[in-house]
Order: C-alpha cells, then sequence, then structure tokens
C-alpha cells in the first residue's frame, strides 16, 4: 500500500485495514487522535464567533492572565505664572481567570465498522461543534453582563429590529468617542434587517440581498450571526482592542480516552482559556420585545447522556 495514498482516495478494505492498526496500538490511537486535532484547531478558528470579538492572547508557560488598564491624563487650564497641579499615575490592574472547556465523545469498536459513514469523522464534528457552541455562550454571557452595567442604557424596540434602534445603540457606543464595529444577533434579528424596506437600506446593499440572499454590513458594522446569541439580543460593539480580552492557557487538545472494559474508543477534546468584557463602555444592547424563546438543538438534553452545557 503506498504511503502516499489518500484517504479519501482508498478502498473500504484498505480503509477498514488503517483503522484496525490504528485500533491495535496505543501509537495508533495518538495517530488518530492527532489526525482529530489538526482540522478541529482549523475549524474552531474559522467558526468561533467569540474569538472575533476579543483580543486573543495565547498565554505562555508559568505566565498569569493579569493585564493594565490605560490611564487617564487629566489636563488643567492655568492662569499667567501659574503651577500646574501634580497628576500622579497609579497603574491599575486586572487579572481574567480562565476555565476549561470539555466534551468527551465516545463509539463502540463495532460501530466503527457498522456505520455507513467515517464515524471517525463524525465525532471529529461532534466535538467541535459542542466546543465552539460552549466558548461562543461563555463569550455572549459576558457580553451580556457588561451590557447590564448600566453605562449604556438598553435600547428596547418592539416586534421587529429596525434601523432607528441600531443607530441608537450605535450612538451610545460614538459618545463615548468609540466607533461602533460590528453587530451580534441571532438570525431571527438578521431576518429583520433583510426585510427592511426602501427607505432603511440602500441600492447597494437591496442589490446585495438580490444576488446573495446574504448582507455582511450595514452602515459600517460587520453583522455576526449566531444561533448561541438568545433571540431578542442584538449587540452593537466596538473594535475588540477597547472591548475585551480572552486569553487561552491551552488551546484545542486532544487525548485518547478509550473504555475498552466497554468496548468503546473515546477522545477527550478540551482547551483552557478565559474571556474578560474590560470596557462597557464598548458595548451596547438592543432588546427586540416579543421574540419567541429558542433552545439550539444540541444543547437539549433528548437522549440523558453526552450532552455539554456550559
Amino acid at each position: 500500500m503506498s504511503d502516499n495514498l489518500n484517504y479519501n482516495d482508498m478502498t473500504p478494505e484498505e480503509k477498514e485495514y488503517l483503522i484496525n492498526q490504528a485500533l491495535g496500538s496505543e501509537d495508533g490511537r495518538m495517530a488518530l487522535a492527532s489526525s482529530m486535532a489538526n482540522p478541529i484547531r482549523f475549524e474552531l478558528d474559522y467558526y468561533a464567533i467569540g474569538r472575533k470579538l476579543l483580543v486573543v492572547d495565547p498565554l505562555p508557560q508559568g505566565v498569569y492572565p493579569i493585564y493594565d488598564k490605560d490611564i487617564k491624563i487629566p489636563a488643567y487650564v492655568v492662569g499667567k505664572r501659574g503651577q500646574a497641579p501634580d497628576a500622579i499615575q497609579e497603574g491599575e490592574r486586572f487579572t481574567v481567570p480562565t476555565f476549561e472547556i470539555v466534551v468527551y465523545p465516545q463509539a463502540r469498536f463495532s460501530q466503527i465498522k457498522a456505520r455507513r459513514f467515517n464515524l471517525v469523522d463524525r465525532i471529529q464534528t461532534r466535538a467541535r461543534l459542542d466546543l465552539m457552541a460552549i466558548e461562543d455562550q461563555n463569550t455572549f454571557n459576558a457580553i451580556e453582563g457588561a451590557t447590564a452595567s448600566g453605562l449604556n442604557p438598553v435600547t428596547t424596540v418592539a416586534t421587529a429590529l429596525t434601523k432607528g434602534t441600531i443607530i441608537t445603540a450605535m450612538n451610545e457606543i460614538g459618545k463615548w468617542d468609540l466607533r461602533p464595529f460590528k453587530m451580534l444577533m441571532n438570525y431571527s434579528e438578521y431576518a429583520d434587517i433583510l426585510r427592511f424596506g426602501d427607505d432603511d437600506m440602500d441600492l447597494i446593499h437591496r442589490h446585495e440581498i438580490i444576488e446573495t440572499g446574504l448582507m455582511g454590513r450595514y452602515m459600517g458594522l460587520e453583522i455576526l450571526v449566531s444561533k448561541m446569541v438568545p433571540r431578542g439580543s442584538v449587540y452593537v460593539l466596538a473594535e475588540p482592542e477597547f472591548l475585551g480580552v480572552m486569553p487561552i492557557r491551552q488551546d484545542l487538545n486532544v487525548i485518547p480516552a478509550d473504555k475498552p472494559e466497554k468496548l468503546r474508543l473515546g477522545f477527550v477534546v478540551y482547551e483552557e482559556l478565559g474571556m474578560g468584557v474590560v470596557n462597557p463602555r464598548a458595548c451596547a444592547k438592543i432588546s427586540v420585545t416579543g421574540k419567541a424563546a429558542y433552545t439550539p438543538w444540541f444543547l437539549e438534553d433528548t437522549t440523558g447522556e453526552g450532552i455539554y452545557t456550559p
């Protein structure tokens, strides 16, 4: 068998042979784990919206997630021959606690051969889906907590998102000399934007929707849509460097964790990271009332096992 043969080009017999070889030794199981780790890390960076909202800070070995806040220098107007008052600056620091997110996908040995699809790839997809969902939900929870500080009042509108409420939320951020940069929402509110009439949307955006069915920006804001954002909640955010930080102690890691006594092949997939919204001035919330509650299907406990929630 050629060493350069691509897995997708192999016959079912060749694939079965490789899987049997991998399952028969610890090195083989480690190789399966490594084959999961690379695509998971790549896809996580691609799909996880939370990492686009905060400054991602990979932590070196032994370094604590401690950060310095910016300083403020007061200016004074003094009279002729006046003396400038002292402005002594003292640094202020904060720490962002980290936590672990873990999923434990497993499959019976017999199922690897019995399934008509690649079960290892499906396990990989499920692990990636759960990790992304939990990571994003924790990031959105941190943003929601910052909007509850009261620095930027919540803008409320009934039934559907409107252009006026978006402008009001942008104003809440702009009044602090910050530039509104992104808009985070559920697809329910994204559909409200797609329904905007001619008075709320120019011809260029209208043509973009007609051609593609999607719209990536509105009024200079990059639109980010996630099912993990609760229906009825829209967040207008400043640039990541003005919002907060995401320290990553351990990026996605895969460890073989078989249960041979139960005839199961398993992997522990985990990461350790934290989320901290440092500047509540950089986020403003729009609350759309009258929206039906919705729970993403993969967070509903329908089987009683294998459900991972934050």
